[in-house]
């Protein structure tokens, strides 16, 4: 007997200056600063508020920005942080990577588990 899988599909309840988005993406962050993640054919993007494409669907996966900045995998899996222009900021090198919060950031290395600032300096565990 075949399973069927369940379909996603993500709608967003927009700020009143946001124009209507009849677009359709397999996975939404919320909006912040303007923005949000989602996904689009297996690729993280950004969006704004009116659901026009601020940064390409390039990244394997994506949280929301905060603090400037947001986490994102590459290819490889491996996250690091970027700008609003989609640059990564800090290298992608992390195993996973939390959203900044009062500038700084939990990010997991391997088995270690500590925090950072938006320079990449370990702060404290």
């Amino acid at each position: 007997m075949k399973r069927l899988l369940p379909l996603l599909v993500f709608a967003f309840v927009m700020p009143a200056q946001a124009q209507k988005c009849d677009k359709v993406f397999a996975d939404a962050q919320r909006f912040h600063n303007g923005l949000a993640a989602v996904m689009k054919n297996g690729r993280y993007g950004y969006i704004d508020i009116k659901g026009n494409t601020v940064i390409d669907f390039r990244f394997s996966n994506a949280r929301t920005f905060a603090d400037g900045l947001a986490p994102a995998s590459d290819e490889k899996g491996l996250w690091g942080y970027i700008n609003g222009k989609g640059d990564f900021i800090i290298s992608p090198e992390y195993n996973f990577a939390d959203s900044f919060d009062n500038n700084e950031a939990r990010v997991i290395k391997g088995s270690s588990v500590y925090f950072i600032d938006k320079n990449n300096k370990k702060l404290h565990e």
